[in-house]
């Protein structure tokens, strides 16, 4: 259903269009960025673990850490993380401070594959956004900051809701 016609049917509500409009992009970007990252060889959850473990030093993150930077779902990290130790990228080992807990680390291998496949993304990232201005990128992360906190904040509420009888 074309946007327009969407609109033009009845009067729509602001928050509906930018819901649309926001879940089209989501699609798109999700579209073209699996493809971009597939010419490195990655997944975007693959990705993911390579930049956050770049950001968080390349060496000996702690697991639990990790999971909370990424934008996978618990339920997939032990499997994504399982398969990237067995495909060289990662190395994974027992805190001995906690043996309870895991480090993970960049391999060698993973330590290339993240340094050519960042700033190739970053290039692509600069590509896809340059239709925006510095100034109005900067006014979309903040509006998307401000969404995201206002989602979270009813997410919060709706939880507190579910709890009470």
């Amino acid at each position: 259903m074309e946007e327009t016609n969407f609109a033009s049917r009845r009067a729509v509500k602001p928050s509906v269009l930018a819901w649309v409009r926001v879940m089209r992009l989501y699609n798109a970007v999700s579209r073209l960025g699996a493809a971009q990252l597939a010419q490195e060889g990655l997944s975007g959850p693959r990705f993911d673990v390579l930049a956050q473990l770049g950001v968080l030093g390349g060496a000996c993150a702690a697991q639990d850490a990790l999971v909370r930077r990424l934008m996978v779902t618990k339920g997939n990290v032990s499997t994504l993380i399982h398969k990237m130790v067995q495909d060289g990228l990662i190395s994974r080992k027992e805190d001995p401070a906690n043996r309870r807990r895991n480090r993970l680390a960049l391999t060698p291998k993973g330590e290339t594959l993240r340094r050519r496949a960042v700033p190739r993304h970053e290039q692509w990232l600069d590509e896809l956004f340059s239709v925006l201005s510095p100034r109005e990128q900067k006014a979309l992360e903040a509006l998307l900051t401000k969404l995201l906190s206002g989602i979270k904040k009813c997410s919060e509420l709706q939880s507190t809701k579910r709890r009470k009888p």
